[in-house]
Order: structure tokens, then sequence, then C-alpha cells
């Protein structure tokens, strides 16, 4: 804001336009001896102790027909949070890393959301370019129960150049970022920041859900694709998207101190290149040695570190393999690439991969491949009636074939720890947060199935 007094007139407007439950405000220039107050609304604050004048400083208010309070966080950055499931956060004058703002969300109860003008610029939210607050963001949305909650609008004009930024980033935890719809209002005041609104909606993916058919003449592939097309849809509203910058390394015993080690071997490589002297040289065979240690003693340790994380005890076989598999280097988003036999032409879309696939089993396995003699064989034991062996007073077989119950359902999606989303880009998180109704038309397919 730049001066809370300074803009009351236009705070007001925006109240009376837009009725906000929860407004925050950043740069209020409050004293600790002086707090605004907003009529029905109560306020918290956190006020700038250092400097000679009023600076700085951040408030959030609350609608009072809602109850609120305060909640203590150990943080050097100006941070104020409120048990209304919002919190206010303007680090502009302070560095940070993601370890602060990690700090924060540590001592916050979910649902959150976290808001404010981190001075941040970084491609994923709209930014030309990405600066060191911005990776250090970068750094907290990797957390798969993050979403950032921004679309790419611009939410500050600079008032000398008029250029357009976007520093005033919004995130939330993934079981309310579904239900808010994020927006920049486009009201030009004499504030350099554009008011960003946070609708909450608590049925807005429930109420989609109810318009598609359930009924029992709806065909099940046309049901199962109506609610992915919704649960994907809606998903790409709320669900922020981010690529990260910093790919895993492919050695396991790959680290920082291999990788400055290499950097020096090779300036100094091309240092002896142009100057050709002795001394160049000396440093360039201790660098190698000692670049070669380095990747010895990485190696070593990462080896041992490896073995014993398989022989700990009550280790799953599940997870022992995934370790092979990584030690073998095995990638799962690996691509299938095929050749058509017919044209020698590389196939590789996705939907034109399983057909290929499937024409060369079925080839495979035709009639055509056997012989005469085996083909009369089958063809008998194929006529031969195949006896029910089933028993309707048999508990194990009733078991079988009865039908899934939301109890089962809702256990088995806890019991997903995977954190990786599928090829729809959808984590298991979303599923996880299911209204009762998604839930039970995702039970209703299931048992048709």
């Amino acid at each position: 804001m730049n001066s809370f007094y300074k803009k009351l007139d236009e705070l007001k407007i925006l109240i009376s336009e837009i009725s906000p439950d929860i407004i925050c405000l950043q740069e209020t220039n409050f004293t600790n001896l002086n707090t605004a107050k907003v009529p029905n609304y109560n306020d918290f604050s956190k006020h700038r102790p250092t400097g000679l004048r009023a600076s700085g400083g951040v408030t959030t208010y609350v609608s009072s027909i809602y109850p609120s309070k305060e909640i203590y966080i150990s943080t050097h950055l100006e941070v104020i949070a409120v048990a209304v499931k919002l919190n206010d956060i303007e680090p502009n004058q302070h560095t940070f890393t993601d370890k602060d703002i990690e700090n924060i969300i540590k001592q916050l109860p979910k649902p959150f959301i976290i808001t404010g003008d981190f001075n941040s610029h970084n491609v994923s939210w709209g930014s030309l370019s990405t600066d060191s607050r911005g990776k250090e963001i970068d750094k907290i949305l990797e957390n798969d129960d993050l979403v950032l909650l921004n679309n790419m609008e611009p939410t500050r004009i600079n008032p000398i150049n008029g250029n357009f930024s976007n520093i005033d980033i919004s995130f939330a935890n993934a079981s309310l970022a579904q239900r808010l719809n994020w927006s920049v209002l486009h009201n030009i005041t004499s504030s350099d920041h554009f008011p960003i609104t946070g609708d909450l909606s608590l049925k807005h993916f429930e109420n989609k859900v109810s318009h598609i058919d359930k009924s029992e003449s709806q065909n099940t592939e046309n049901l199962v694709d109506q609610l992915t097309e919704t649960i994907i849809s809606v998903a790409n509203l709320t669900i922020g998207k981010t690529k990260s910058k910093n790919p895993k390394p492919k050695l396991p015993w790959w680290n920082h101190d291999i990788k400055n080690a290499t950097k020096e071997k090779t300036d100094d490589l091309k240092k002896f290149k142009k100057t050709n002297k002795l001394d160049d040289f000396i440093l360039l065979k201790h660098l190698r040695t000692k670049s070669k240690f380095l990747i010895k003693t990485s190696k070593k340790s990462s080896w041992e570190k490896f073995t014993s994380s398989i022989l700990k005890e009550n280790t799953d076989s599940k997870s022992v393999w995934n370790k092979i598999q990584s030690l073998k280097g095995l990638r799962r988003n690996k691509k299938i690439n095929l050749i058509d036999p017919n044209s020698n032409q590389l196939i590789n879309k996705p939907d034109q991969i399983p057909n290929n696939l499937g024409e060369y089993f079925y080839n495979n396995s035709s009639d055509n491949n056997y012989k005469q003699p085996f083909l009369g064989y089958k063809q008998k034991c194929e006529k031969e009636t195949i006896s029910n062996t089933s028993d309707k007073n048999c508990h194990d077989q009733r078991q079988i074939n009865q039908e899934i119950k939301i109890q089962e359902l809702t256990h088995s999606l806890k019991k997903c720890k995977s954190n990786s989303p599928g090829p729809d880009t959808i984590p298991y998180v979303f599923i996880q947060n299911f209204g009762t109704r998604t839930l039970n038309l995702l039970l209703n397919i299931y048992n048709r199935i």
C-alpha cells in the first residue's frame, strides 16, 4: 500500500464493491502505538521495529462475523498469521530462503493460504525472467501439497516506466487450492499494486460433477471420459504447474564439491592451453588428482549409504526393488518408440503406440502361426463346456463378487503415497481431497467395471 492512510479512501471503495471477508495489506506504515481500525473488521498487525520513521509492516483485517485468532510465528520476516486460513507475508526488505517459508508453513494449521509481495520474479507465474527470490519460491512449490494460485496476470505496475510485473505471489495447500478462484482486479488506484481476490467456492468442483449423467443407461466409457475431463479441467484451473530448473543428478554420488573441482580443472586446462606455463600445468595435475579423490570418496560414501538403506529392518520389497532399479539407472518416464515395419517411420504418438503393440501381439498369437494338428486340438478343446465352479455358500467367492464400499475406496486412497502425477499431471493428493459426491461417482464407475 505504501501508507495506509493515504490509500484509505480507495480501500473503502474496494470494500464497498467486493465486501471481502479478509483483507491483507502490506507496507501499512503503522507504528506500535497506532493501528487503524476498519469498521466491522478485526485487525492483526506486525510493525517494523527498526527505522527512524514509520515504514513497512503488514496487517490482516478479518470480518468480525468470523471468529479469528492470531497465530504466533517465529521468524525474522514481517509476517502476520491468522487462524482464518490466511496469512500475509511481506519479505520485501529482507532476504529469505525456502527454509524461512517452510518454517512458517510448519507452524500453520491446515488448510491455509499464503499471500504477499514477495518481490520475486519467476517465469512460472508470468515474469519475464527468474531471479534468486523466484528460485527460492520455486523450491517451496516443489512440495506436492502446495499449489501456486497465480494465473500469470501482472499484479503491479511500475509508476515510473509503466512496466508490469508479477511480484505478488499466492499459494495454498492442495485441499484448499482446488476450491479457490484467484484473480487480479484491474482497478487502477494510487497504489502501484493491483487488488487481488480469492473467492472460496466450496462446491465449485462438486457442482461440475453433479451435472454428469450418472444414469444406468449411460455408457461406462462415456461416464469415465466425462469425469476425467472434469477433473483435468478443474485441476488445470487450480493446480499451479512448475518445471524444475534443477533436474536430479544422473549419478547418485555427484555433489557440489565434485562439480566445483571439475569446473576448476576445466578452467585451468583452458588457461594452460593459452599460457603453456609449467606452473599452470602443475596446478592442472593437482586439480585432476583432487577431482579423482573427491569422486572416489563420494562414490564410497554413496554406496555405503545406499546399501545401509536397503538392509534396514522393516524395509518392504517394493522399496528394495525401487532402489535396485534406481541403481541400474532405470527411468520411469522413458518414452516408447516403435518403428513401423511397412513405412520404416518412427512411431512415438501416444494414440498410435498401443494400437501398434496390440496389432503386433495379435499377429504373434494368431492361429496362422500354429500347425493344423494343433489347431484341430485347440478347436476341440474350445468347444468343451467349462463347468461352473461358483459356490454361493463360499464366503471368499461372495466377498470377491460384492460391490466396493465407500470405506474401502477412501482407505485405498489414503494409502496412496506416490508423489508423482500420472500422464494427466494430476497428483494423488488432488483425488484424495474429492468431495462426497465425486467419491460416490468414482465408486459407481469402479463397481460398473
